[in-house]
């Protein structure tokens, strides 16, 4: 979760410097009541996380709010390895069942519009799409 807290407080703190430009420069009510409401927003989702955080960091007061602060946006969190180094996956071989399962969901999307007929088999060809789709990593050999 600390990635997100992360990506919020950037999110709160870009809105506050583009919004501040947008009122010196602008001035618009409804432009500066959407940059505000966006940093409200950001400000609350990382108070409330802040709040909500473990209070186990060891090196900070527990209660204190940048002991919080740290601790919800993870700053004191262990590195995990690298996503890249990972072990090989199986990768399924060429497959038609994705554009099938596609073509049906556009087949039972027009039936919802024009009728039953088009839908029932829309429906049927979605059902032999997903479980072709999802039993072709049972042929992966």
């Amino acid at each position: 979760m600390a990635e997100e807290l992360r990506t919020f407080l950037r999110a709160g703190l870009w809105a506050l410097v583009a919004g501040g430009i947008y009122l010196f420069f602008v001035g618009e009510a409804a432009g500066t009541a959407l940059f505000a409401a966006v940093i409200v927003a950001a400000v609350a989702f990382v108070a409330v996380s802040a709040a909500m955080a473990p209070r186990s960091l060891s090196g900070l007061d527990e209660g204190s709010p940048l002991g919080r602060l740290i601790r919800a946006v993870g700053f004191g969190e262990p590195r995990e390895p690298d996503p890249l180094h990972g072990e090989p996956e199986v990768v399924p071989l060429a497959s038609p069942w994705p554009i099938v399962t596609a073509a049906a969901l556009v087949i039972a999307g027009l039936g919802l519009v024009f009728g039953a007929w088009l839908l029932l088999p829309g429906i049927a060809l979605l059902v032999i799409g997903g479980i072709g789709w999802l039993t072709q990593l049972d042929r992966v050999g």
